[in-house]
């Protein structure tokens, strides 16, 4: 469609898309952040996060509540006409490049680049340059500059393992990326990769020490079960300050060693975060609204987040609402486990499960809103010995601690079952479903020997008569009998 223009307005209408995508994200993705890896009051802390959030939230088209509402407004799916215009500059028959100067920031021209400062690769698939310069503005030293609409893995194909590449504003379309090892891509702001309702995933390699950052990330038909970016075998991934959005499947699939950090993932088809490996990362994320089609069931994969057989999983200070489906899950294998400094709000499923696993602590996360109408509690632990919950805060959910014993066999580090679980010292206000301990499959014993106890925890339950639960509803004063919160209140 570009072909009749001149060179020169080819590269007006690039910086028109440049400047409109440099601005179109003015929240930054730390806010939400900022409690640092230090155990801290749980109440005071978190409430203070709770309030910087509320004071900066606003409706959008993401949904109520929605606390970065800068976020999402450039290139979209849902705005053809500006994704039609954007991904027309690859059409283009010149040769755009950019050139360094000695006095300051480069400018965009038609003429080739002089050759004592400037090394042009062509990729093979675009007719648009891919330069490697050090004065592009934000770019790191000795990286190689790509130009929007490039084949991105042929200048990856064209460059050492270990490179760093700069892919500049505007879209990316159906654009697989297979990094090496130590490979660094870094978006420009307003750097789109869209898989055009066509490509199965944005990045995917066997590749370790990997780095993907400050993308938007959407449009992809990523396969149930897998994610958009991840997966291969892939270990040592640091995916941080992304919005992976509107993709099928999940957001992202973890490996060993994963960071993922400082992301927004929502409105994916199935699930915001999933996988296993040991020592994975899940920090400062903002997660939300993910199965929002209600495409795939909650009890099967879907929601906010599910791990599975993982070593020494932190997941700190993130943000997860509005999923359909749990907040955050842990089934199967998962051992040594942190949940700390979350906040957990209105999800379909329980807000933080504990699942047929092994040693946990889940403390100082603030956990509101979650459960309905699945009465599935604030915090759910099955089959799962070796945990400790405390430091919490529950509000608002259909239940409180929901704590129950199934025949569910046995796993890597042994039987499946409720023992040495500790609940103390958190305050819990729900005035629906119950809170407490039920066996559903199995002995006694599980009441009586296996050292499963609450103490510490305050509770206000809105006049309700029985509201805990020790194999059968009770009220405070039976619960107290069963020696359970005798240091603890109700209200």
């Amino acid at each position: 469609m570009l072909g009749r223009y001149s060179g020169a307005a080819v590269v007006v209408l690039a910086l028109f898309v440049a400047i409109r995508f440099a601005v179109a994200d003015p929240v930054a993705t730390t806010d939400l952040a900022m409690l640092g890896d230090e155990p801290i009051s749980p109440i005071s802390a978190l409430e203070a996060r709770v309030l910087g959030i509320q004071a900066s939230g606003a409706a959008d088209k993401f949904g109520p509540g929605n606390p970065h509402p800068g976020r999402g407004l450039g290139l979209s799916k849902k705005d053809p006409t500006t994704t039609t215009s954007a991904a027309a500059l690859t059409t283009t028959t010149g040769t755009p490049a950019v050139t360094t100067t000695s006095s300051g920031p480069t400018s965009p021209s038609t003429t080739a680049p002089p050759a004592s400062t400037t090394t042009t690769v062509q990729a093979t698939t675009s007719t648009v340059a891919v330069t490697s310069t050090t004065a592009v503005v934000g770019a790191p030293a000795g990286s190689v500059v790509v130009q929007a609409g490039s084949n991105v893995q042929a200048v990856v194909d064209s460059n050492p393992a270990g490179s760093t590449f700069y892919l500049l504003a505007g879209v990316y379309l159906g654009q697989l990326i297979e990094p090496r090892n130590g490979d660094v891509f870094i978006g420009q702001p307003g750097a789109v990769l869209d898989g055009n309702g066509q490509a199965e995933r944005a990045f995917r390699s066997g590749a370790s020490n990997v780095t993907v950052s400050g993308f938007v990330i959407e449009d992809y038909v990523t396969p149930a079960q897998s994610g958009t970016v991840g997966g291969g075998g892939g270990s040592n991934w640091t995916i941080s300050d992304n919005e992976i959005r509107y993709n099928g499947g999940g957001g992202v699939v973890l490996s060993d060693g994963f960071v993922v950090r400082g992301n927004y993932i929502h409105h994916n088809r199935q699930i915001g975060i999933k996988g296993g490996g040991s020592n994975v990362l899940i920090e400062n994320n903002e997660i939300a609204f993910n199965n929002y089609l209600d495409d795939y069931s909650m009890s099967w994969e879907a929601g906010g987040t599910k791990f599975l057989k993982t070593v020494n999983l932190v997941v700190r200070g993130n943000y997860v609402h509005d999923n359909h489906g749990h907040g955050l899950w842990t089934d199967a294998d998962n051992m040594n486990t942190l949940y700390e400094n979350n906040v957990v709000r209105n999800n379909y499923g329980t807000g933080i499960f504990h699942e047929i696993s092994y040693d946990a602590v889940i403390r100082y996360n603030l956990i509101e809103g979650n459960a309905f109408p699945h009465s599935s509690g604030g915090i759910k632990v099955t089959s799962s010995s070796d945990v400790e919950v405390y430091g919490n805060t529950l509000s608002g959910n259909d239940g409180g601690f929901h704590v129950s014993q199934s025949e569910r066999g046995a796993g890597a580090y042994g039987v499946y079952e409720i023992r040495n679980l500790f609940v103390h010292d958190n305050v819990v206000s729900f005035t629906e479903g119950w809170s407490g301990f039920k066996v559903n499959e199995g002995s006694d014993a599980f009441y009586t020997s296996m050292n499963n106890r609450f103490d510490g925890n305050d509770y206000v339950v809105g006049g309700m008569a029985e509201p805990f639960m020790w194999g059968e509803t009770v009220s405070w004063s039976q619960w107290n009998a069963f020696g359970h919160d005798l240091t603890g209140n109700v209200a």
